[in-house]
């Protein structure tokens, strides 16, 4: 666990990085008032260094196992969570030299180009989207995916266990799989904790 005060210094780098942010923006449509912050504008972006994003990730590196962060890497996402996916696939790709991923019916993850490709709605997609991605059914008991009139003991997790499983169910093992805990494309949708909880053992 972290100490108290460390986790708060990083709550504040955090506020004032997403508070810089939003300056950059504001200074880019109005005059400059030549004060702090206009004067220090090379430091308000999201991609060039500053002394509070340096501040941070040494706070956020020295809360890690040393053998850890002596290699890890930090990257700093825009304020989007498309770019949050990309980056996750990216991840997994790169950590286990695979290339497939799993996704959700109905899901939504955003409109970037691998968000795309994993998103359940076939109305936004364009030709060229990133291949490779296999869809599973999302439990929703309302209207089941598995055909069940009432769905009360759902199989959805069984599904993607056996999907995964089975030497001769055509689907090679993935990089990883995005799952929604609650879908919200068509409502507000919770998956069971059951399910939940079996798909992150299945990759495991």
């Amino acid at each position: 666990m972290c100490p108290t005060s460390m986790v708060e210094s990083l709550w504040i780098a955090c506020a004032e990085l997403e508070l810089w942010r939003s300056v950059t923006t504001t200074l880019l449509r109005s005059k400059p008032s030549g004060n702090t912050l206009t004067k220090d504008i090379r430091f308000h972006s999201l991609d060039l260094t500053s002394p509070v994003k340096h501040r941070f990730v040494e706070e956020l590196l020295s809360t890690l196992p040393a053998p850890f962060a002596s290699k890890a890497r930090i990257q700093f996402c825009s304020p989007s969570g498309a770019d949050a996916v990309e980056a996750a696939i990216k991840l997994v790709k790169t950590a286990t030299g695979r290339s497939g991923m799993i996704a959700f019916q109905g899901g939504y993850h955003g409109q970037t180009h691998g968000a795309l490709a994993l998103m359940g709605n076939l109305g936004p997609k364009v030709p060229g989207l990133m291949p490779d991605v296999q869809f599973h059914p999302y439990p929703y008991a309302y209207r089941c995916p598995m055909g069940n009139q009432k769905c009360k003991d759902c199989n959805c997790g069984q599904f993607s266990r056996g999907a995964l499983s089975d030497p001769e169910g055509g689907v090679a093992l993935p990089a990883g799989m995005i799952f929604e805990v609650v879908q919200g494309e068509g409502g507000v949708i919770p998956a069971p904790q059951t399910v939940a909880a079996g798909n992150a053992q299945h990759l495991s």
